[in-house]
């Protein structure tokens, strides 16, 4: 009998007891199995699934408070460049000598001390302190005002461009004013070798130029010019030296210390009304909308009919009073109906930022940079104005005189520099940049509002009917600033043999 017919037989013989049994088993046997092999493996990948979903959601949640905050974060990296961009400006430190940087830093005190309307009774020098490279020039300065006027003054010099800090004060009380003495430190970088900063003793006197330049972007091919060696030579040489208020420029011109500056044709006047006799060599640029008037973003002013009686600040001795000026003109008003505070177009932006100010007249690159950082709104831009506003490189009457052979060099160096500007535009903006110590992209942007004259161009800027129109049409700024307004013709303030030799013209009836 076969195994199969067996099992069979056997199976008939159950009682049907144990054929239920057996179903049963059965059953339970094949739920087993189907357990096993079928439903397990589809409640642990189910299980693996959702711990698989929990670990996901989990992730999801962390990456969305990422992304929720990323533009906090972005913000913030944003803020940490500025930061950075403005200590690097701050801390501008470039290889100079004592005898320089003493007088400089005097004269930028007794700027702030007139800003604030403070009674400085003396500064005087003490001993210089040198550690390593560095060298700190400290100065004992005894000055008295209200307090709000010394907070302000304090504040000014520890926000200087150039590096200046208050290492020690004492205050007392006199009268209903504070009498404040305290110790103001300047920090210079020297170099082991001091030859490089001076001009070398194989060039004659005859032949050297010290020449004052603010980091302004309208007299950029001068930098440029002594970073691409346009300014060296065995034979000449010209320095130029960073000063970025009036009053130091004009305490070293005065004092014969420095051979010239740039300025405008207003600055010019304004100069020669003062008795301190300059002379316009070539113009160097034309900007439109590199000054404007600015308003706290979160000022309620729309428009500069809303600043009647607000204090504005802008310098008052260039041409930032001028914009304004205009700025107040086209809509209805004039000086008089607003708050005049004296601030250079630096300190305005800082003040701006910081929100010690509501409006005030900068220029660039503080101008486009405050208005990238959103911390500011442009109401009026010098592109409105009537005309373009012109940079001229000016030299003192003597220098003139008797140094015309390296001031050819010094034009020349100018001009081919301004070329240079315009066949390599990303190269000059990286240069200029670096010598603003800001970001490139800013300087770009800056250097789109800029025109910089070649050699062919220019000339007729400085012709004698041309300029004689243009001095006229200043009389007005200077009467409207109750400033004696200078005599003098297109002979006077320009130099004709420069003229005659670079540029191809000369005014009328000038000399040889």
């Amino acid at each position: 009998m076969s195994p199969s017919a067996a099992l069979q037989e056997q199976l008939a013989n159950l009682s049907p007891q144990d054929r239920r049994a057996l179903v049963l088993v059965s059953v339970f046997l094949t739920v087993v199995f189907v357990y096993v092999w079928l439903f397990e493996p589809l409640v642990l990948r189910y299980q693996q699934a959702s711990e698989d979903l929990a670990g996901l959601q989990v992730e999801q949640r962390r990456f969305e408070q990422k992304v929720r905050m990323l533009p906090k974060r972005e913000a913030r990296l944003e803020e940490y460049k500025r930061e950075l961009t403005d200590l690097q400006r701050h801390f501008r430190l470039t290889a100079a000598v004592p005898e320089t940087i003493v007088p400089m830093a005097i004269a930028e005190m007794n700027y702030y001390a007139r800003l604030c309307d403070v009674d400085i009774a003396g500064i005087r020098p003490l001993e210089a302190q040198t550690t390593g490279e560095y060298q700190e020039l400290p100065f004992d300065v005894e000055a008295t005002a209200k307090f709000e006027a010394l907070h302000k003054f304090f504040y000014y010099i520890e926000t200087s461009p150039s590096v200046l800090s208050i290492t020690d004060l004492e205050l007392a009380l006199q009268e209903r004013k504070v009498r404040a003495r305290l110790k103001v430190s300047a920090v210079i970088k020297t170099s082991p070798d001091q030859t490089p900063l001076a001009t070398g003793p194989q060039v004659e006197q005859r032949h050297r130029l010290q020449i004052l330049i603010p980091h302004w972007t309208g007299v950029a091919p001068l930098a440029v010019a002594a970073q691409q060696g346009f300014l060296d030579s065995e034979r000449f040489s010209v320095e130029l030296i960073s000063s970025e208020d009036s009053v130091t420029t004009e305490r070293l011109l005065l004092a014969g210390e420095a051979d010239g500056t740039t300025a405008t044709l207003f600055e010019l006047l304004d100069y020669w009304s003062r008795g301190i006799g300059l002379q316009a060599v070539l113009p160097i640029s034309a900007e439109w909308g590199a000054r404007g008037l600015v308003v706290r973003d979160d000022l309620d002013a729309q428009g500069i009919e809303d600043l009647q009686s607000e204090p504005i600040g802008v310098e008052k001795n260039g041409v930032p009073v001028l914009v304004l000026h205009r700025a107040l003109r086209s809509a209805g008003l004039s000086l008089e109906d607003v708050k005049l505070v004296s601030i250079d177009p630096e300190q305005v932006a800082r003040d701006l930022a910081n929100g010690t100010l509501n409006a005030g007249v900068t220029r660039d690159p503080y101008l486009t940079d405050l208005l990238d950082q959103g911390a500011a709104r442009l109401i009026f831009s010098s592109a409105r104005a009537e005309a373009s506003l012109l940079d001229l490189l000016i030299l003192r009457k003597d220098t003139v005189k008797k140094k015309p052979e390296v001031i050819r060099f010094l034009i020349q160096a100018v001009r081919k520099s301004a070329r240079f500007i315009e066949e390599n535009p990303d190269l000059a903006a990286r240069i200029i940049a670096d010598w603003q110590q800001q970001p490139a992209e800013l300087t770009q942007r800056t250097l789109d509002k800029f025109f910089f004259y070649g050699f062919s161009d220019g000339a007729e800027l400085l012709q004698d009917e041309v300029l004689k129109q243009q001095i006229e049409n200043q009389r007005y700024h200077f009467n409207l600033m109750d400033r004696p307004f200078p005599l003098v013709a297109p002979a006077d303030i320009t130099a004709p043999r420069f003229l005659r030799e670079v540029l191809g013209v000369a005014p009328e009836g000038a000399g040889p």
